[in-house]
């Protein structure tokens, strides 16, 4: 069982998660173009710096 002294920090807990979730989303749709730009020239030219790699 919940303590009601602990209700508003769940609630400020919760409330940072949800703006979390939103931003990430928001940043996600502004940079959707350069995602899908990013991935088609990965996609015909491999990784960037990949003849360097050791793994």
């Amino acid at each position: 069982m919940v303590s009601t002294s602990n209700i508003p920090q769940l609630e400020d807990a919760q409330q940072k998660e949800t703006i979390k979730k939103e931003q990430s989303n928001l940043w996600l749709e502004e940079h959707a173009d350069f995602v899908k730009a990013y991935n088609q020239t990965v996609a015909q030219e491999g990784l960037p710096l990949s003849e360097w790699t050791t793994f």
